[in-house]
């Protein structure tokens, strides 16, 4: 469901995008028409459904099977210079046409159960910084659009002390530079780690 803003601090009445059953959602533009398209997962983790932002309202486009995905978020974004979106799950990449569909392009060389998205060594091309699965490591694959993969082959390791339960990306201390928060430990005695500037 999205809320449209107003403009005014209030949102209109939830109005819905597509099924129920989403667990994880990301926002892009996938067929390069100037508007935020919505990729859903199926709360099954199997499935991604594209949903295409049409004058007045959305439909769904091509169904992308998940079949050896062990993620529970999805993240998107063009990463091999094509101009066309792609999106990351589980430790698998799969690449956009251009046009709302999308297609298996290769596995990833880490463990991606959390993940954010970002240039985090200013050099232009996205990188994946993932962590979860009751490790207590933060993996960063640097993106290379050259690559099959569009990452390196292996990964920048950082420990964050316990069991990593999820990732975020912020700017903490004005220095311009993206900065890494992790949520760690077992429910119940979770702490909050800042890692900052970590790929410099």
């Amino acid at each position: 469901m999205w809320f449209r803003n107003l403009g005014s601090g209030t949102f209109s009445a939830a109005q819905t995008i597509g099924a129920s059953g989403a667990s994880s959602v990301v926002v892009a533009d996938i067929n390069n028409d100037g508007r935020r398209d919505v990729l859903a997962m199926a709360s099954s983790f199997t499935t991604l459904t594209p949903w295409i932002n049409v004058s007045g309202g959305f439909v769904a486009g091509p169904v992308v099977s998940l079949s050896g995905s062990t993620g529970t978020n999805v993240v998107a974004a063009d990463l091999n210079n094509d101009s066309k979106t792609d999106f990351v799950v589980g430790g698998r990449h799969y690449r956009g046409d251009g046009i709302g569909g999308f297609v298996y392009q290769a596995a990833l060389p880490a463990l991606l159960v959390r993940m954010v998205l970002a240039d985090l060594d200013n050099d232009s091309s996205p990188d994946l910084a993932t962590g979860g699965g009751g490790s207590s490591v933060l993996a960063v694959l640097r993106g290379d659009v050259l690559a099959t993969t569009s990452f390196t082959s292996t990964s920048l390791n950082f420990s964050a002390g316990a069991p990593i339960a999820d990732v975020a990306l912020t700017q903490l201390n004005a220095d311009a530079q993206r900065d890494l928060v992790v949520l760690q430990g077992n429910p119940g005695a979770r702490f909050l780690v800042a890692l900052p500037g970590i790929c410099r």
